[in-house]
């Protein structure tokens, strides 16, 4: 493994920061030039930020975006959702003021916030509401979170009674993943939202360039408060080493430290604010179950162990990471997994794994099923694929890595035997059901995996709202899903943000939701 430690140095980043929405901040209007450069001044006075995105963006459509961290980031200030999910897992209130959920757990009635306008200057109404939740029950990037939805009704201009096909204590968080559209508007531009789009959050669209950057301007009328910074930039720079120079050179404001070695240096030197925030965001490897020699549980445990975890995490993230098994960690499950046997890097136990699956001289999964492992090409993914494959290699088993620049598409389809993917969670363990739930095969669960007596007590834990009952379940599931292995967790990401000294803000721990600009300010 050691030579592995000198081929990669690297790592990946995103953007990210934020405060609170407050007072007045000084501003000077920008000219063209400064905006199309991304140049600005130190100091207070500056009404743009410029923040770093590390991959090209996808498309601005605000249901199809959701798989794509770099379209949420931008759609986060474009958009709302009825409900926020805060960095304590508490679900808060955004479009809908309040909730109430029927005591069969069976059904939620929103009361839609009075007065909320559109930047169209269109008035937020319950009409909306139901347009874009029966359109999210259509789009497959939207399934893990409405796939339990029976119906949606309006009862008048500001209620809302969304209808469950089954109990569901958890639902009121899916409600933060579902971005309100404007009907009107929707149908004015026949649905396409590539490159333009319709929100009722604190900016609006000024340019769209997926290949470059979002520009953004605040909304005048936005519901909430008024916007301190008063133009945004999301600016797409893939390369690391570009990224850092542009940082300290003044030309972006914040950023996702990508080369995660380089971060110590930023934090120390006293010249930015930094941050290394703890996530819920795990990285694995997606075993399609349904294709062999996937299909074979002793294959995937073999696969398990042959995973050398502490080179990847060395590797791929600087040791800036946590070794995984399992997905989240207990923040997210709520329940103590500490007695759950780690599948520890043990290449003899796979090796004897294996020949008792029928493969005593390992795999070439290329010459004997045709499979190669589809990788996300760059940052910490390719990083670790690299070492799995040696690891694969070291118990005789050969593998060929290839980009994917169609993962996300592929993965919901079903259309690959193995990849590198990524799961952000919420703080509800219920979130997992996405993930190893039937229901779930054609969105997040990337495995296909499908375990009735596990359906079973995803049920049961949604029906009751005993937070003890719940526990027992999930620590059930939890257990059955970890000896199973469809996936193999590899680390739990850290993430390091740097900002301009003069910029107040602060990262969330959401890697999904990880900033609003909103809440920024200059000094």
């Amino acid at each position: 493994m050691k030579k592995f430690l000198c081929l990669f140095l690297a790592l990946i980043m995103m953007l990210c920061v934020f405060t609170a929405c407050g007072g007045d901040a000084n501003t000077t209007t920008t000219t063209e030039a400064e905006t199309t450069q991304g140049t600005t001044t130190s100091g207070s006075g500056k009404d743009t930020v410029i923040v770093r995105c590390e991959q090209i963006f996808f498309t601005m459509h605000p249901l199809e975006g959701i798989p794509n961290f770099p379209n949420l980031y931008v759609l986060d200030q474009v958009y709302e959702a009825l409900t926020r999910v805060d960095d304590n897992g508490v679900v808060q209130p955004r479009l809908a003021e309040s909730w109430e959920m029927a005591e069969d757990a069976q059904s939620v009635k929103f009361k839609i916030r009075e007065g909320v306008k559109f930047h169209n200057g269109e008035e937020l109404k319950a009409s909306d509401v139901v347009f874009t939740y029966e359109l999210a029950m259509q789009t497959p990037a939207t399934n893990l979170f409405t796939n339990k939805i029976d119906r949606v009704e309006a009862n008048g201009d500001y209620e809302v009674t969304i209808y469950l096909k089954a109990p569901s204590s958890s639902f009121i968080s899916s409600t933060a993943e579902i971005y309100i559209m404007n009907e009107k508007y929707y149908n004015e531009v026949g649905g396409n939202l590539m490159e333009q789009g319709c929100g009722t959050g604190p900016y609006k669209f000024v340019s769209v360039d997926l290949s470059n950057e979002i520009q953004l301007e605040a909304f005048d009328e936005y519901w909430e408060c008024d916007v301190p910074v008063k133009h945004a930039i999301i600016r797409s720079v893939t390369d690391s080493t570009t990224s850092a120079v542009s940082f300290e050179a003044g030309e972006l404001d914040y950023m996702q430290v990508s080369n995660i070695s380089a971060y110590p240096q930023l934090a120390d030197s006293g010249n930015f604010n930094t941050e290394l925030v703890t996530t819920l965001h795990t990285a694995y490897i997606a075993l399609n179950n349904t294709v062999a020699p996937f299909d074979n549980v002793k294959v995937r445990q073999a696969l398990n162990y042959a995973m050398d975890r502490a080179t990847m995490v060395a590797i791929a993230y600087d040791g800036l990471a946590e070794e995984a098994w399992i997905m989240a960690d207990e923040r997210a499950f709520g329940v103590d997994m500490s007695d759950c046997n780690t599948f520890s890097y043990d290449p003899e136990k796979a090796k004897a794994l294996l020949a008792e699956a029928g493969y005593p001289n390992g795999i070439d999964f290329g010459a004997d099923f045709g499979i190669q492992m589809d990788i996300i090409a760059g940052g910490y993914f390719e990083k670790f694929a690299q070492v799995f494959q040696q690891n694969l290699a070291d118990i005789g088993c050969k593998i060929e890595l290839r980009a994917s620049e169609t993962y996300s598409t592929d993965a919901a389809s079903g259309n690959y035997a193995i990849m590198t993917q990524g799961m952000t969670f919420q703080y509800d363990a219920s979130y997992l059901e996405g993930l190893y739930g039937t229901a779930g095969i054609d969105s997040k669960n990337h495995a296909r995996y499908s375990n009735p007596e596990v359906d079973e007590l995803f049920a049961k834990a949604d029906a009751t709202t005993d937070q003890d009952e719940r526990a027992a379940y999930f620590k059930q599931i939890t257990e059955i899903v970890y000896n199973d292995c469809p996936t193999l967790c590899v680390l739990h990401r850290q993430i390091p943000y740097a900002w301009a000294k003069d910029l107040s803000a602060k990262p969330h721990a959401p890697a999904n939701h990880p900033y609003y600009i909103y809440e920024w300010s200059w000094n």
